[in-house]
């Protein structure tokens, strides 16, 4: 049920670790809270465990390394804030990025210098990345892209952690270039002053609201108002861009997409495995359970 003896020795570690500790355990209580009651509630195991175990759990955490079994699997809801920032903002930075990028970001981002997340949907496309309206277009003059979220349906839409919870993210839009479009690259942009917390200029986000699941999820959204970022901050690791504006390819554009593709698959595994331990806990059940003193 938990995917071999790798898995169920750190599944073992962990409940040792975190369910017999009042400060990290899962309690009944959950089932009562608010949304924003059960982010607080997990942003105080966060502590805890940064605190704590910060250099096993955050900075030395390897989110691609085998058995793909993450620590926070184990706590009742989503992880806020460090659940995108160790997955897929993570993952982006390190495969899309350049050489000379990663050497400046990934210790920050392994250090939790930052809280970043990945931006990729729009409420108008999801999947449809090539629909992408989201721009960034290149100021020449200054060395800067500037973004803009150009319509309604542009707005960034259901990001995890975007809305309250993070202070960075790689969001994707459409490279402009005098005024030619050269398609949808990623670019790393800074939404809040990391000392105030207070968005950067142009810069709207906001929790998404009330949704079916994943209620202790900040799902968020992001509009882009004339927001300047340097030319270096698209991730050039698979094209790159110079300050005269000239375009050259470095690898193949469609290992842009394997981030989400690798979560998804995750999503697709761990829907297995809930499966697996919901039939576990109810064939238990069934097994001890008596009706009828006959």
């Amino acid at each position: 049920m938990m995917g071999g003896a790798a898995n169920f020795a750190i599944y073992q570690k962990n409940f040792e670790r975190f369910g017999l500790n009042p400060n990290t355990a899962n309690h009944v209580g959950w089932y009562e809270l608010t949304p924003e009651e059960k982010q607080e509630d997990l942003w105080r195991r966060n502590k805890y465990i940064f605190e704590n175990h910060g250099q096993e759990y955050f900075k030395d955490y390897e989110p691609m390394k085998y058995p793909y079994n993450s620590w926070s699997f184990y706590f009742q809801g989503l992880v806020p804030g460090i659940g995108l920032h160790t997955s897929m903002y993570w993952l982006a930075v390190e495969n899309l990025a350049s050489e000379e990028q990663k050497a400046i970001w990934m210790p920050e981002i392994r250090q939790v210098n930052h809280l970043g997340t990945y931006a990729q949907t729009e409420l108008g496309h999801g999947s449809n990345v090539a629909q992408l309206e989201t721009t960034a277009t290149l100021d020449k003059a200054t060395d800067q892209f500037v973004v803009n979220s150009p319509t309604i349906t542009s707005a960034k839409y259901w990001p995890g952690d975007l809305g309250r919870n993070t202070n960075r993210a790689v969001i994707f839009a459409r490279l402009i270039i005098d005024e030619q479009d050269y398609g949808v690259q990623p670019f790393m942009i800074e939404t809040r002053d990391p000392k105030t917390w207070k968005h950067r200029p142009g810069v709207e986000t906001g929790d998404i609201g009330a949704k079916y699941g994943y209620t202790s999820k900040d799902n968020g959204y992001a509009i882009f108002s004339n927001v300047r970022i340097p030319r270096t901050n698209m991730l050039m690791g698979l094209c790159n861009v110079s300050k005269e504006g000239e375009v050259s390819l470095k690898g193949d554009p469609r290992v842009m997409y394997t981030v989400m593709m690798y979560i998804r698959m995750l999503i697709v595994r761990e829907c297995g495995n809930l499966t697996m331990c919901g039939n576990t806990i109810a064939l238990r059940y069934l097994s001890v359970r008596r009706q009828f003193a006959t």
